[in-house]
């Protein structure tokens, strides 16, 4: 039987990562959630939650996130990758498998709940992220009686450093943050990004209203935007500024 050294993992994870890496990583899960299902209403929430004690700005430090999508939720084919380290499932999409580790490395805890369904049954899992030796523990499945939607809520819990987002406490420093870091998926030309949005309980901002509005991020028209490089094979690429 193998043991996996998860705090051995964490730890090895390149320094180039930052606050904000967790959050992409499941951020771009959900995204590709709802892909799967094929949900023509895709909704991604980002629920920042904060400390009840006010800092020198009279802004509370953030201390967890919790992320909820409506896409296909914890299958047993997304769950098997979940629990493998170095997981291929994702690679044609750019993934290293290893993702979900980097949420251990700038928080003390990851809960996943999700529901999913399983051969005509919805199925609820819930589940913690292990720190020792197993990726999953406390795993929790039960059979719904009703028929619910699909989905999945991730909660990063207990952020590590607060100084890391000293600068951008406010969710409009957040969401600007957020849409640069995950900004292909908005503006590609074959995909229709989902609904995202960041609330901390008092605002609300849709990330998605950042494209090409009067304050947010403009396309530059350019006379040639298409090209191809030719090695084995050739290949075509299209260019956005």
């Amino acid at each position: 039987m193998s043991v996996l050294n998860i705090k051995g993992v964490v730890k090895n994870i390149s320094d180039k990562t930052t606050i904000y890496t967790p959050l992409v990583e499941v951020i771009v899960n959900a995204i590709q959630a709802i892909k799967s299902k094929q949900e023509q209403n895709g909704e991604i929430v980002i629920t920042v939650k904060r400390s009840r004690q006010s800092s020198l700005d009279d802004i509370a430090n953030i201390e967890n996130f919790e992320i909820t999508d409506n896409g296909i939720g914890f299958t047993a084919d997304n769950k098997l990758s979940f629990d493998t380290l170095y997981s291929d499932k994702k690679i044609l999409e750019g993934g290293k498998g290893f993702g979900r580790f980097i949420c251990l490395k700038y928080f003390e805890n990851v809960y996943v709940e999700s529901i999913y369904e399983e051969k005509n049954v919805f199925k609820k899992i819930s589940f913690t992220m292990g720190k020792s030796n197993a990726i999953i523990e406390n795993e929790k499945i039960e059979d719904l009686l009703d028929i619910p939607k699909t989905g999945s809520t991730i909660k990063l819990l207990g952020i590590k450093n607060p100084k890391l987002l000293e600068g951008a406490k406010k969710i409009e420093l957040l969401a600007k943050n957020l849409v640069e870091k995950i900004l292909p998926y908005f503006i590609s030309r074959d995909f229709t990004c989902p609904k995202i949005s960041i609330t901390d309980g008092q605002d609300i901002i849709v990330l998605n209203n950042y494209i090409n509005s009067f304050n947010g991020i403009k396309e530059i028209d350019i006379k040639k935007n298409d090209f191809s490089l030719e090695d084995e094979l050739e290949t075509f690429f299209s260019v956005k500024v």
